[in-house]
């Protein structure tokens, strides 16, 4: 039986104000548009509407649900109402959350135009290139299994939690630092960092310390809705850039490989991710990123996600200058990175995590929904236009001149020398 005419606008709707990545103006570039129409495409055939429909809901959502939903982040956020009318702006020109909004908003002139929305990014990126493929990716576990399989390293997994039976082997656990995360989350998106205690006690992320049986009870919910992965806290090598963090917050690199349609992989950026020092602290909004030149892993001016305006030059935790200096060898990260997009090559998009370990980086997990913002980072802040769209409207007009061409699939000819 089809869904019903509001159920099928509830999964059209998802969880924001913009449906489809675009605001109440339409795409005047032209990679832009071509990736905007194939995102209706998508979203008519998961909702069961014809596009014509999807856009004129979409358009309607923009116009009537952004207000309520810029406002009560900007309660959340402390954001003056004074500014709310020019993020509104920004929102419905370009079709931002109102975090990215605040971002482009303060780089001001100087940022990039047009503006490439996450939510267009991660609408694209969830319709483009082999669904098996980007399931492997969500995957932690079966990512880990393939890239273990090609020789490359990564981080140990202690156990996966099925259920929540399966937390009662945590009482099994030597005094120490250990990570949970979810098998299918998203960069670091519902990971906790757990402190194993003498006398079985712990400490769950900012929750204090406790016995089993709270423990039990804080991991209940989130077990019944998918697996978790118990992974080692992984110490930081030597000979790096700067000093150990003090916090539970790992110093996480992040590469993203891009591959053009029927083209080999290439480094598309590069980032470093550093926490405040505080064990507790696992919200991303305040870590800063340091971008990285994806040729030599020169490390240049951090920022934090809300203020890409002010620029930090040091460490948080003991102000030791890092800009200017480059990740000591970095070219061995560009090789694992591409020899891992190269083992999910119809993926146009995959965000590696790597953690510099003491035996050398380890890769932590991938990344299939990044967006925009952060893969461009260091373009972003240099006020230059995305390369994104038009590499991603490449598999969308590939896709198609293939589909014209009567040949089956939806995944390109690698190109053979």
């Amino acid at each position: 039986m089809r869904s019903s005419f509001l159920s099928r606008w509830r999964r059209i709707r998802r969880a924001h104000w913009t449906v489809d990545g675009c605001g109440i103006v339409p795409f005047t570039d032209p990679y832009l548009r071509i990736l905007h129409r194939r995102v209706l495409r998508r979203l008519g055939t998961d909702a069961e509407w014809p596009v014509f429909l999807v856009w004129i809901a979409a358009r309607l959502r923009a116009v009537f649900a952004l207000p309520g939903h810029l406002w009560r982040w900007s309660r959340n956020e402390r954001v003056p109402a004074r500014h709310l009318p020019g993020l509104a702006w920004y929102c419905w020109r370009w079709g931002l959350q109102p975090i990215e909004a605040r971002a482009y908003r303060r780089l001001g002139p100087s940022g990039p135009r047009p503006i490439f929305s996450n939510v267009l990014a991660q609408r694209a990126q969830i319709a483009l290139g082999a669904p098996e493929q980007r399931e492997v990716v969500k995957d932690k576990v079966a990512l880990v299994q393939r890239l273990a399989a090609a020789g490359l390293p990564v981080v140990d997994t202690i156990a996966v939690l099925w259920e929540p039976a399966d937390l009662m082997l945590l009482t099994t656990l030597p005094p120490g630092g250990y990570f949970i995360k979810p098998r299918y989350g998203q960069g670091g998106h519902g990971a906790s960092a757990l402190h194993v205690e003498e006398g079985g006690l712990f400490r769950l992320g900012r929750h204090g310390t406790m016995d089993i049986a709270r423990l039990v009870a804080l991991l209940h919910r989130r077990l019944e809705r998918q697996p978790f992965l118990l992974q080692p806290f992984v110490s930081v090598g030597s000979g790096l850039p700067m000093a150990r963090p003090p916090g539970a917050v790992p110093l996480t690199l992040r590469l993203t490989t891009a591959r053009p349609w029927g083209g080999e992989a290439v480094l598309h950026g590069a980032y470093l991710t550093v926490g405040g020092g505080n064990a507790d602290d696992y919200d991303w909004r305040h870590w800063v990123r340091f971008p990285m030149d994806p040729e030599n892993g020169r490390i240049e001016h951090g920022v934090t996600y809300g203020e890409p305006d002010l620029r930090v030059a040091k460490v948080p935790w003991d102000g030791t200058p890092i800009v200017g200096r480059s990740w000591p060898d970095f070219q061995s990260l560009r090789g694992m990175v591409l020899k891992g997009a190269d083992l999910v090559p119809d993926v146009p998009m995959v965000g590696w995590d790597l953690l510099p370990g003491p035996a050398g980086p380890v890769f932590l997990e991938g990344n299939v929904l990044i967006g925009s913002f952060l893969p461009d980072l260091r373009t972003v802040l240099a006020g230059r236009p995305s390369r994104l769209p038009e590499l991603l409207a490449g598999w969308v007009t590939g896709r198609e001149s293939r589909h014209a061409a009567g040949t089956a699939g939806d995944q390109p000819q690698r190109q053979r020398d």
